[in-house]
């Protein structure tokens, strides 16, 4: 299992929307319905006016050779649909209200409408007769209100990011009814699911962590920042064995660890951890959990990223991180560690980037000439102390 925070750039799918054989030839009917669907968009220009997609629909041409629009090579259905733009001033987006001529593409598979500007409209409920989904990106679109049930009927999908910007006081988009566990409760396929900043703060206690893993045991890519979310986290998420990549920062969560690992004669980690053989990286920052849980994790031969910024952890600094020779980043600032660096925190090959810098208590930690790919190219001071 791997815990990751995830940029606001990265896209969970992407597709070549001109990769069409020779011989593909647009259905009719949905080369009228992609007709229609771009009448009700306003493009918007970038910096030096530059091009869309839409620019490319051209009636007059066959609606496979559209850029945007990928087609199956045997039947001539359109399966992929990118009209995705860009966080940057060059790009150019498109706003609007979504035409229901896009619900007539029922042979979609993939439909990529991220980063674009569709405030105040919802998202449209009629994405529930797109059965054949298997992925589908609206993130960072402005979409507004609530998340319609229909969602819960792409039994097919593999990939679902429904990320929002939410800038202010108040949630653009919103899980209450259906909540969470609703949404999830039929999409059994799914290996990634993006909700930062969709307010899911209905789900309190670990109910949540509950529902994600008995719904989606083949999710590998989890994301719930800025959700609202509360109370501890059920343990029962770190059954997902494939999960790769999870972000839960921004939320009022917290971590129990079992007391069991309080026995120093134990030899066996945390047991939900050292079940999972693909975490390469973990990422708890503003999160609330006990020491212990850093002293169990050296069952992660393969971590490469571990943070734990601003949990309010005291003591000492685990020695077992020093166990983890895959590592390549550390963060541990802002908590009230005391003593002494262990000396065997400099001793992976492997690390490129160790800090612990920004301790409220911290004096001096580590010397860096540069960055530095190959062996550690820092040196710690014979002297590092945290003050």
């Amino acid at each position: 299992m791997q815990l990751l925070m995830l940029s606001q750039a990265s896209l969970p799918f992407s597709f070549n929307g001109s990769n069409n054989g020779p011989s593909s030839n647009c259905v009719h009917h949905e080369k009228l319905a992609l007709l229609q669907l771009k009448s009700g968009f306003l493009i918007e220009r970038g910096y030096y006016n530059s091009s869309s997609r839409l620019d490319s629909w051209n009636p007059a041409i066959d609606c496979c050779s559209w850029e945007g629009i990928t087609c199956d090579e045997g039947t001539s259905h359109v399966i992929g649909l990118d009209l995705s733009s860009c966080l940057d001033v060059e790009c150019s987006w498109i706003k609007g209200r979504i035409d229901p001529s896009l619900f007539h593409l029922r042979s979609l598979q993939k439909l990529n409408l991220s980063w674009n500007y569709f405030y105040p409209h919802p998202i449209p409920s009629g994405l529930g007769h797109l059965t054949n989904l298997t992925h589908l990106n609206l993130s960072y679109s402005e979409f507004t209100g609530q998340i319609p049930l229909e969602i819960s009927r792409l039994a097919k999908l593999v990939s679902l990011d429904l990320s929002d910007y939410f800038q202010g006081p108040s949630y653009n988009l919103m899980l209450k009814n259906p909540n969470l566990t609703t949404l999830v409760g039929n999409l059994s396929s799914l290996q990634e699911l993006f909700l930062d900043r969709v307010s899911i703060s209905g789900e309190h206690g670990g109910k949540w962590a509950q529902a994600i893993s008995n719904a989606m045991p083949n999710l590998q890519r989890l994301s719930l920042r800025d959700c609202g979310l509360q109370g501890p986290i059920d343990l029962s998420l770190f059954r997902i064995l494939d999960l790769s990549q999870l972000s839960l920062d921004g939320n009022n969560l917290s971590i129990v660890v079992p007391d069991f690992l309080d026995n120093p004669h134990l030899a066996i980690g945390f047991p939900k951890f050292s079940q999972n053989k693909a975490l390469q990286s973990l990422l708890l920052g503003n999160t609330t959990f006990q020491k212990k849980l850093l002293d169990s994790i050296n069952n992660l031969k393969f971590l490469k990223k571990l943070s734990a910024r601003n949990c309010n952890i005291s003591g000492s600094l685990p020695s077992s991180i020093a166990n983890l020779i895959q590592l390549e980043h550390l963060g541990l600032s802002s908590n009230n560690f005391s003593g002494t660096i262990p000396s065997s925190y400099g001793g992976s090959n492997h690390a490129k980037h160790k800090w612990v810098a920004d301790s409220r208590r911290l004096y001096f930690v580590f010397y860096c000439k540069q960055w530095l790919s190959g062996p550690w190219p820092c040196r710690l001071t014979q002297h590092t102390y945290f003050s």
